[in-house]
């Protein structure tokens, strides 16, 4: 028997823009380390896509912690940035535009869906029930429900493997290198949301190994792309 067809989305810069209370949280937490001056927004996001636990220790690195002394005072202060996070997430953020419909369409055409994504559990699951996309979804792979992250391919896999879902047929859709890593490392037909978190990396000429099957500029086009508009029902 032929399985359905399944999507899988990583989450932060792909589905949901969580920037700027990411930067607030960091700001809040690291306060005591900069006198109470913010740190740089743009800065701040370059480090958004491996993870809070990634994202906090570059914050400590960039305020001068001794690298010899980096895991001490990252275990020291993790519990503040954990209470400053968990009172910014789904704060601020928003969904992209058409991402909603996008996952109604999907949901509707009888795709199964999931998010595979390196945030941490907790939060992930915040965010997406307070975006109301939670029931959409499959499956949901956080940074924290296996052993590996990506760009190791195995969340990836495991998505796939939870639906019932064929990885040859499956879709990854993100919009950083570290999803283009994961598509490639997990042999996964890959698109790259040129929406979010790339840093630039998109806007120069990739290894041959790691260019995604297309470049989308946002939902819209992802939805036209998979025949998914309301006027080609």
């Amino acid at each position: 028997m032929q399985s359905e067809p399944c999507v899988l989305f990583d989450l932060d810069g792909t589905l949901v823009d969580t920037a700027g209370e990411i930067v607030d949280a960091v700001n809040q937490s690291v306060a005591p380390l900069t006198g109470g001056e913010p740190l740089d927004y743009e800065l701040v996001r370059s480090w958004i896509g491996n993870g809070t636990h990634v994202l906090f220790r570059s914050a400590l690195g960039h305020c001068g912690i001794d690298a010899a002394l980096l895991e001490a005072e990252f275990a020291a202060r993790w519990d503040t940035f954990e209470r400053a996070y968990a009172g910014t997430c789904g704060t601020t953020s928003t969904l992209y535009p058409g991402a909603r419909d996008c996952l109604n369409l999907l949901h509707q055409a009888g795709y199964r869906m999931g998010v595979v994504t390196n945030k941490e559990s907790r939060f992930t699951e915040k965010l997406l029930q307070l975006h109301g996309i939670r029931d959409l979804l499959d499956v949901v792979i956080s940074g924290d429900s296996l052993a590996q992250r990506k760009p190791d391919p195995q969340p990836l896999w495991a998505a796939f493997d939870r639906v019932g879902a064929d990885r040859s047929t499956g879709l990854f859709i993100g919009d950083s290198m570290v999803d283009l890593r994961t598509g490639a490392a997990a042999k996964v037909r890959t698109w790259a949301l040129t929406h979010g978190y790339h840093h630039g990396e998109f806007d120069r000429p990739l290894p041959e190994e790691l260019r995604p099957e297309r470049f989308v500029a946002d939902f819209y086009e992802v939805q036209d792309l998979l025949s998914l508009n309301p006027c080609h029902a």
